[in-house]
């Protein structure tokens, strides 16, 4: 079987836990940010993915991407990236807004 380890920026459990719930995400883990980390959020969920030696690691916010070891595998969810490689922004019906 797979271990699912949640790493997020958010800091407050029960709404978390309530979220994941209700989306249908099952989780063995869920690691939530603190004022108290050292490192920019970007190396500290950097870091957790080396500390728990994950094989597959999914993120929508790309610039975590560039402190990750390279052999993780890192899937980026297009809506996260979309704006960025489309011509011209969308809407949820994938009706193009224009410029």
């Amino acid at each position: 079987g797979h271990t699912v380890i949640v790493v997020t920026h958010r800091m407050d459990r029960d709404s978390t836990e309530e979220d994941l719930r209700g989306w249908g995400i099952p989780f063995d883990h869920l690691i939530l940010w603190s004022l108290d980390e050292d490192l920019d959020m970007d190396r500290w969920k950097a870091s957790v993915c080396k500390q728990f030696a994950v094989d597959v690691f999914f993120e929508d916010h790309v610039p975590s991407l560039r402190h990750v070891d390279p052999r993780v595998l890192s899937l980026v969810p297009f809506e996260s990236i979309r704006d960025q490689i489309t011509e011209a922004p969308i809407n949820e019906d994938g009706e193009d807004l224009g410029e």
